[in-house]
């Protein structure tokens, strides 16, 4: 059981926001007996703690998404260097609502108490860094450090899905604070297409550094088939996309945005060179793809 207090913050958070999480939670309880504090800061000490970082801007991940559908519906190819560069030019800098360093989790009520339905924001946040929390083990991988880091994508992406479920019953409170968040963490909605019980499976296989994806050998086969037959259709394939029909299951949606001939380089690398890189690469485009 952690030690609750406020360090510095000009706000003091009521008990029951902390009690209405601990009674939300199903998996993370072992998160939260795992910290030994959760501290309220000001931002100032927020950034001091846990400095701004680079992140993607969620507009601009948008536009640049379009652009390259656009470009590659005309036919044109666009490599993996300069898919990157373009994304690059999405970076803007995250100040942080609360964050997960050491065995503690930090909230900054200041921030968070500027959006609507500050408490439910406030919930929010806490079970999105207890998240963190579990993911944390030895030798986890977090951050690649390059950007854009795709690392990045999937982890915040997976921990703001994860505070989405534990929320649903406040989810209306946090329309305002969801659409105003950076891209990373925008990402989320790509989780949502898998039913709640499946993100404790793809938050394990996260944990111990394999790409969170629908894991088994046979669904791996099946989906390198998959790859090699849509070549043979693709035009119907386009044709379907179109008009709004989807393919389900798939872990990568095949699309304008990543071509066919990647994602069997992917597999092919995943499984039988135990390579995860260009998974995991895919895995996070798939995810900035899927802001709305």
């Amino acid at each position: 059981m952690p030690v609750i207090h406020n360090m510095d913050s000009s706000i003091n958070v009521p008990m029951d926001l902390y009690n209405d999480v601990v009674n939300r939670l199903t998996y993370l309880i072992m998160a939260w007996h795992k910290i030994t504090e959760v501290i309220t800061v000001n931002e100032s000490t927020m950034d001091q703690v846990c400095p701004p970082s680079d992140g993607l801007s969620e507009e601009c991940v948008k536009d640049i998404m379009q652009v390259i559908e656009s470009r590659m519906e005309r036919g044109e190819h666009i490599s993996s260097e300069e898919l990157d560069r373009m994304l690059s030019r999405c970076k803007t800098k995250i100040v942080n609502l609360g964050c997960y360093t050491n065995g503690r989790i930090y909230l900054c009520p200041e921030r968070i108490w500027k959006y609507q339905n500050p408490e439910s924001v406030f919930k929010f946040v806490l079970i999105h860094e207890l998240t963190h929390a579990y993911l944390d083990a030895p030798n986890h991988k977090y951050r690649s450090g390059s950007f854009p880091d795709y690392y990045k994508v999937i982890e915040e992406s997976l921990c703001e899905a994860t505070a989405y479920y534990h929320m649903r019953s406040e989810i209306s409170k946090l329309s305002y604070f969801l659409k105003n968040r950076p891209g990373e963490y925008a990402g989320y909605y790509y989780w949502l297409k898998y039913p709640d019980y499946a993100i404790p499976h793809f938050l394990d296989l996260w944990k111990h550094n394999d790409v969170p994806i629908p894991h088994n050998r046979w669904y791996n086969r099946w989906y390198r088939w998959y790859n090699r037959w849509y070549w043979t259709i693709k035009d119907w394939y386009y044709l379907w996309r179109k008009y709004g029909f989807p393919f389900p299951w798939l872990p990568i949606e095949i699309s304008y945005t990543i071509p066919p001939e990647e994602v069997e380089i992917a597999f092919e690398e995943y499984i039988y060179n135990k390579n995860k890189k260009p998974l995991i690469r895919l895995v996070a485009l798939s995810i900035l793809k899927s802001i709305e």
